[in-house]
């Protein structure tokens, strides 16, 4: 099987998200945590709209309802204009050597259809699933007097993605080449009305016609083939619940079989009579429970109702159990699909001891399936961080979380979504400052400086010369030093200094209500997001020193001068965006040649800036008529000026 994981997600104008929303995953596994309101139920649905998108129509009555701003059903933002574009656009590649694929469900276009030439989209919706804690809970929600039937549960959730393996036929025996348990479950319901009947307004159906016959050939084979699938279900289940959970129950579904147009005998008489009724099988979750302590012979039980025995971890793991032996089962014949496995707040219910087991076995799924998990309790996003990291596996996943946040803090209409690493501690701080959570908003944006400036000062700048742990106050005083380094236009966090001992000294404070307190640290919050702008781009790495060449060469009229020069420790610059300038490091050079000696000898060591200053200065240009400095060296490797590199 050609298998494809998806690249990205783009959402657009749907449910939570007003406007577009993009996901970058590049083929990992996502880990999310997302507050109540953030939006992270939106991301599962809408991966689960789209998914589902290639069993529908692309019109109004089916997957174009979810867009179509007249439809009750749809799924738009309600803040967004009623003329944007709605939906979801998802890029997929491919684990090989293929291209990219693109798929859009958006009420502009829709192309997950299935077509004879291109099926990828139902071969990926049949091997991925999606569970949450409620569709679980379907499998034993019922009360003490009812069984738990899952017929309904199977006919809308799992028979459109599993395959009989054997192809339905119509009436006159014709192969259709269809394999879906969903197209023989309509069948089976929808081929009676085909029938021949004995007259035009006669239910009574002609039982010696070829039609008839061919009909109870269906049903024959289908009542065989959905027993053949339920036992192996079982089967499956069962390994799991005894290898994965070592647990001492198990499950049975039992179903009866499809009859139609039964012969019915009137109770003491021979005269019968056939029912021109279609009966469909119900499907019953049954559990049997052994255990030492139980009185009967054999020390074990059938439970008819098993939701009125067993606690809810119990009957949880059960049908966890049942799921992944679905999943286990899922088609397996496309030659290209991009399977997934989402899971909703699936352990929301269960302590500790029980979400273990299942949070280990649900990651052993990412060996199969592109794995999407959502949660809004903390604890159990840091247990899948734990377990990630106990078992070395953290480099293919995304770990990361969903916040409200005011983009404008000044504005609070500007309330956004935004997702970032679950280490981002700027993006808490944020939210926590608009949710009135000042010492929890502190404490994070304390842990955001020192991230931060630990990140993008210079090494020798990061440490005490004590060798003590360094503190936020140590690197605030290097900040100055930083800014002049890299000829920044001004310090972007000049009143955090000022605010550090006031407000991020966790000893410092009394009434974090003050009205003081919460306009300080929105100071603090807005120069540190400017500061977090800035990113870092290395030109010389620290083995590439002693060989890299460059050449700084200027002309004013007939006068010019070129100068050669290395540098002598690591370089690099700082930049807010690739359009805007750069902000190099005045590092240390060492002049290789020069064109005139008597202006810069060779040999000649001084900080870049220097250099520059004589070299334009000797052929007539001052600080504001010289050209830019990016503009005028170039790497003698490869002929590239320094704007470019």
């Amino acid at each position: 099987m050609g298998r494809y994981t998806i690249k990205q997600i783009v959402i657009k104008n749907l449910k939570h998200f007003k406007g577009d929303f993009p996901i970058e995953l590049d083929g990992k596994n996502l880990l999310l945590y997302g507050e109540n309101g953030s939006g992270k139920s939106s991301i599962y649905w809408a991966l689960h709209m789209f998914y589902q998108s290639c069993l529908k129509t692309p019109d109004s009555a089916g997957a174009g309802k979810y867009f179509d701003p007249d439809n009750s059903q749809n799924l738009r933002n309600a803040f967004a204009d009623r003329g944007a574009m709605s939906g979801v656009e998802i890029t997929f590649q491919s684990d090989g050597t293929s291209s990219d694929k693109q798929f859009h469900d958006t009420n502009v276009r829709i192309d997950t259809i299935p077509t004879e030439a291109d099926k990828f989209m139902r071969f990926s919706l049949q091997t991925s699933d999606f569970m949450s804690y409620k569709s679980l809970a379907t499998l034993y929600d019922f009360r003490n007097s009812q069984l738990c039937d899952l017929t309904k549960l199977f006919e809308r959730e799992i028979f459109p993605s599993m395959d009989f393996p054997i192809h339905l036929r119509d009436l006159n025996g014709v192969d259709l080449n269809k394999t879906n348990i969903s197209d023989w479950w309509n069948a089976i319901i929808n081929y009676p009305s085909l029938l021949p009947c004995r007259s035009a307004n006669s239910n009574v159906y002609v039982v010696n016609c070829p039609e008839y016959e061919q009909y109870n050939t269906i049903i024959r084979d289908f009542n065989l083939a959905l027993a053949s699938h339920l036992d192996e279900i079982c089967l499956r289940a069962n390994r799991i619940l005894r290898d994965d959970f070592h647990v001492s129950y198990g499950v049975n579904l039992e179903c009866g079989e499809v009859k139609f147009n039964q012969i019915i005998r009137k109770p003491g008489s021979k005269r019968s009579y056939r029912d021109n009724k279609l009966t469909l099988p119900q499907i019953i979750l049954k559990m049997e429970w052994q255990d030492a302590l139980l009185p009967s012979a054999n020390h074990k039980i059938r439970l008819e109702h098993p939701q009125s025995f067993f606690n809810e971890a119990k009957l949880t793991i059960a049908a966890f159990a049942i799921r992944l032996a679905i999943i286990e089962m899922k088609y397996s014949g496309a030659t290209e699909c991009a399977p997934i496995l989402c899971v909703d707040d699936l352990l929301i219910s269960l302590d500790m001891g029980n979400r273990i087991p299942i949070a280990e076995r649900i990651l052993k799924c990412a060996n199969d399936y592109q794995m999407f998990i959502f949660t809004h309790d903390h604890s159990l996003f840091e247990l899948f961080t734990r377990l990630l990291t106990k078992e070395e596996k953290k480099e293919k996943w995304l770990l990361k979380e969903l916040y409200n946040v005011l983009d404008d803090m000044d504005n609070p209409s500007s309330l956004n979504p935004h997702l970032c690493d679950s280490n981002s501690y700027l993006t808490k701080a944020r939210m926590l400052w608009h949710k009135h959570e000042l010492p929890s908003a502190v404490n994070c944006l304390r842990k955001a400086a020192e991230s931060m400036l630990s990140d993008i000062l210079p090494e020798n700048m990061r440490y005490m010369p004590s060798l003590e742990r360094t503190t936020l106050k140590f690197l605030l005083t290097q900040v100055p030093k930083f800014v002049k380094l890299y000829s920044l236009p001004s310090n972007p966090i000049v009143h955090v200094d000022y605010f550090r001992s006031r407000l991020l000294n966790p000893l410092s404070h009394d009434d974090f209500s003050s009205p003081v307190y919460s306009q300080e640290l929105k100071i603090c919050i807005q120069e540190l997001s400017a500061l977090a702008q800035y990113k870092k781009k290395i030109i010389v790495e620290g083995h590439d020193i002693t060989t890299t060449v460059y050449s700084m060469s200027l002309a004013n009229g007939a006068t010019s001068i070129a100068v050669g020069f290395k540098v002598i420790e690591k370089w690099d610059y700082c930049y807010i965006n690739d359009a805007g300038p750069h902000y190099y490091k005045n590092v240390e050079v060492k002049v290789t040649n020069s064109s005139d000696t008597a202006v810069v000898a060779n040999n000649f060591r001084s900080k870049l800036l220097d250099l520059y200053k004589v070299v334009y200065a000797s052929i007539g240009y001052d600080e504001v008529t010289a050209p830019v400095l990016d503009q005028v060296i170039i790497r003698v490797s490869d002929g590239k000026r320094l704007c470019d590199i």
